[in-house]
């Protein structure tokens, strides 16, 4: 067997957000006038969006207090009105404190959402609530806004393990896409056909993915994390086949329908492996997930090395593995705030 260098790689620290239920309330006036030039009777309606409510939060890296403009900006509506077997989407802008509107007579079931983003992208807080009214008439409307975010340690929709978030957004360095999540399946991945195995090459011996694979990101020294999704692709793009990086495309939790996993990067498996060690208090045990233990395959190869791609051995560090020896591997997944 071949033996490649050794390389170590940093462990940084994980940045975890916290951050909890916000209320807010809105009041919704309704209001009938005659419009002649349509031919006939219109509701006009509008709705005010109020800054009154309770809030609470705990480390929340911005602010959230509608009184002021800046914080008002964060909050963002779409309402919609059906009835008469007729549906009108009405888009309130990002900082909007209220909004006409102009319908046929009548009474109408109005659907009002609302959304609290984070750099505009991140979301925070989200509510809805329905209600029938009828042109003419005064309803208050009150929308609950709940959590709309994932803290690390949760399970997440995949039915794996938030173990990275970044509200701020991670990147993938190859096609630009941005992701605030990172979610690890609860288990590694068994051989189908080796019963109690859970070991895999990362390329098959003679294919395209044995060589040199353009376009996948060294990212053991600089630390970035995100290019994972992108790296899985090119490889299975080279061979179809790849053990490891086919393993982990295949993967599905059981009971979910999430088909999106990938084989991680090297900076992403240290974003994991430091989780892990952090990660005793945050209960991930009682949700069923596995530690990671022994050696596993990363989708970063060598760019030294053509024949070698990145490992992480639990007991140690990173390092360059012929890509032939066999590994374990752990499917993760990446995903907006609004996936």
């Amino acid at each position: 067997m071949k033996s490649c260098k050794l390389s170590s790689v940093n462990t940084p620290s994980n940045r975890i957000i916290k951050l909890f239920s916000v209320l807010f309330i809105f009041a919704l006036a309704i209001s009938a006038c005659s419009d002649p030039s349509a031919g006939g009777v219109t509701g006009t309606v509008s709705i005010n969006f109020s800054g009154s409510g309770s809030r609470s939060v705990d480390k929340i890296p911005y602010p959230l207090n509608l009184a002021s403009p800046e914080q008002q900006e964060m909050l963002e509506h779409r309402i919609v009105f059906s009835g008469n077997g007729r549906t009108l989407v009405f888009e309130a802008q990002k900082g909007a404190t209220s909004y006409k509107a102009t319908v046929p007579a009548g009474t109408w079931n109005i659907e009002i959402k609302a959304y609290v983003k984070l750099q505009g992208v991140f979301l925070y807080a989200k509510g809805n609530n329905t209600l029938n009214v009828k042109a003419g008439q005064r309803n208050p409307v009150t929308v609950d806004m709940v959590r709309a975010f994932y803290q690390v340690g949760e399970e997440g929709p995949g039915g794996g393990i938030i173990f990275h978030t970044d509200p701020g957004g991670i990147v993938d360095p190859v096609t630009g896409e941005i992701y605030h999540y990172l979610e690890v399946a609860k288990a590694d991945i068994p051989r189908s056909n080796v019963p109690g195995s859970t070991d895999f090459q990362w390329a098959n011996p003679n294919s395209e993915a044995y060589g040199y694979i353009v376009g996948i990101k060294e990212d053991a020294e600089k630390g970035n994390v995100g290019a994972g999704r992108s790296n899985t692709a090119l490889i299975l793009a080279a061979d179809p086949s790849a053990p490891a990086a086919r393993a982990c495309k295949d993967y599905k939790a059981p009971g979910s329908s999430q088909n999106d996993w990938f084989l991680p990067s090297i900076s992403e498996l240290r974003e994991l492996v430091a989780w892990q060690k952090s990660s005793a208090a945050d209960g991930s045990a009682n949700k069923g997930f596995t530690p990671l233990t022994g050696t596993y395959w990363s989708s970063t190869q060598d760019q030294a090395d053509a024949t070698c791609a990145y490992v992480w051995n639990i007991a140690s560090s990173s390092v360059n593995n012929e890509k032939t020896v066999l590994a374990s591997v752990r499917p993760i997944r990446a995903f907006a705030s609004e996936q």
